[in-house]
């Protein structure tokens, strides 16, 4: 499991356009346009095993960080964030 610091995101977040949310991810899987995914590991097992079957089936590589309350912090949002998906 690869697992990222909040320097890691920080710099992923400022260097990379993002997209924060299942919907959106979702979306921007089906088409093709992820780099990677960060996937909060406090996120829910049913959105976990969505983003895990999405991820697998269109060769999009995961990587974890700690919680969805510093991840929505650190993306800049007010609320928590389960994922992120850096744009290719």
């Amino acid at each position: 499991m690869n697992k990222l610091s909040k320097i890691d995101v920080t710099d992923l977040l400022v260097t990379n356009k993002s997209i924060v949310g299942l919907k959106q991810v979702m979306k921007m899987l089906s088409e093709q346009k992820l780099q990677f995914v960060i996937l909060a590991e406090d996120a829910d097992e049913y959105l976990k095993n969505q983003i895990y079957s999405a991820c697998a089936s269109h060769n999009v590589k995961i990587v974890y960080y700690e919680s969805r309350k510093e991840l929505g912090s650190l993306s800049g949002i007010t609320v928590s964030a389960a994922v992120i998906g850096i744009i290719k």
